[in-house]
């Protein structure tokens, strides 16, 4: 996903980075547009991913900005001193971050949406007047695959600093449990 997120949006340099979602797909795009020179990227989360938004800051994230406790649209225009972002990418897979991720994304931006959003309220008219690309992605190709095993291999990205918990088979329960309150984000089933 994350390679063709790259193909897909061609970062430069000098780009400003917004990625909505510090799950395992946020953060392996935080470490692919860190080694494709990104010059500054913002991770956006919430209260629930603190453990997630802490690894965030320790992959290279410029600034983390918690949607619970803060406006998002409003901090970033700060941030970005009313610029905003040329590359938007949206991992939340939430029907409110895909409206969230054309908002960031300056007029001649990328955005790339990781969910399918049935309920989203995206304006076509709104969407056609920005000026934006916006790109989508739900699948998934073996040459990808390929890639981004080469990216860890080449120490591109780092998949170690994603495993934050071990379990054992028989604690399947537990696992998904820390999965999904935020506590991991990428669990490891040892045998």
């Amino acid at each position: 996903m994350q390679i063709r997120t790259l193909e897909h949006v061609k970062p430069r340099l000098v780009d400003t980075v917004a990625i909505i979602g510090p799950g395992s797909v946020g953060l392996y795009h935080l470490q692919a547009f860190r080694s494709a020179g990104a010059s500054f990227v913002i991770v956006i989360g919430l209260d629930q991913d603190a453990k997630r938004l802490e690894i965030a800051e320790k992959l290279g994230a410029d600034y983390i900005i918690n949607a619970t406790r803060e406006d998002v649209v409003k901090r970033v225009r700060g941030l970005t001193s009313g610029l905003w972002c040329d590359i938007v990418v949206e991992t939340a897979n939430h029907p409110s971050t895909a409206g969230q991720a054309i908002d960031l994304a300056s007029a001649d931006g990328r955005v790339m949406l990781f969910g399918l959003y049935p309920n989203a309220t995206i304006s076509p008219l709104s969407l056609m007047r920005s000026g934006l690309s916006v790109m989508g992605d739900v699948a998934t190709t073996p040459r990808g695959y390929q890639r981004a095993i080469r990216w860890v291999q080449y120490k591109k990205v780092s998949a170690q600093a994603l495993i934050t918990r071990k379990f054992g088979l028989d604690m399947a329960r537990e696992a998904f449990e820390a999965f999904s309150e935020g506590q991991s984000v990428k669990v490891l089933f040892e045998m």
